[in-house]
């Protein structure tokens, strides 16, 4: 909403064509009008309003990160990997470095072990 006030110091360049107009009074005076607009402006309740938005749309992306990271352990839990059944030896002997050999001592070692895949690295 607005309406139209009577405005003596204003001046036609610091309006728009659509804000502003000048008319004669019946003695002859100049008389200049602007528009104004009859809004109140920013309120307190607007204030709390958008303050309360902002609280709720903060807490939702906090409940969704949540939601994420327990989806992505989910996710990683279901997923196989070979890091999921890689054994990793500290320490070996210096001269264990033949996979025959370590395949044989899985064998033997570990009842119902088998070995698909042996490999060895060396200071990797």
């Amino acid at each position: 909403r607005s309406m139209w006030v009577a405005c003596d110091e204003c001046k036609p360049e610091d309006f728009s064509d659509l804000r502003f107009f000048t008319s004669e009074s019946a003695e002859g005076e100049s008389l200049t009008f602007a528009l104004k607009n009859q809004c109140e402006g920013a309120t307190n309740q607007q204030g709390m309003v958008h303050f309360a938005s902002l609280i709720f749309v903060v807490f939702g992306i906090g409940l969704i990160h949540i939601y994420q990271k327990q989806k992505e352990i989910d996710f990683d839990e279901d997923e196989q990997t070979t890091q999921d059944y890689s054994v990793q030896i500290h320490n070996p002997p210096p001269d264990a470095s033949d996979p025959k050999e370590w395949r044989t001592f899985f064998k033997e070692n570990f009842d119902g072990a088998h070995a698909t895949v042996v490999t060895t690295a060396l200071k990797n």
